[in-house]
């Protein structure tokens, strides 16, 4: 992926994110091992927990997406 934004509502494999150059993943992690999945070359992983306030937009985004 190069640009954009994807949520990631189901699982995820080996070598998630090889190539991406830009943008931003949303990966719901229910398991805990998306780290162990993605591939690190290119991406820097963080919690949406560990967000700034200013992007309480995207969480409230990503909510309505997992309310269904």
């Amino acid at each position: 992926m190069t640009g954009g934004t994807v949520v990631v509502l189901g699982g995820t494999r080996r070598n998630f994110a090889a190539g991406m150059s830009g943008g931003i993943a949303y990966v719901l992690d229910e398991k805990g091992d998306f780290n162990i999945r993605c591939n690190p070359a290119m991406v820097e992983l963080e919690t949406i927990a560990d967000k700034e306030p200013e992007d309480e937009a995207d969480r409230d985004e990503i909510t309505r997406f997992e309310a269904g």
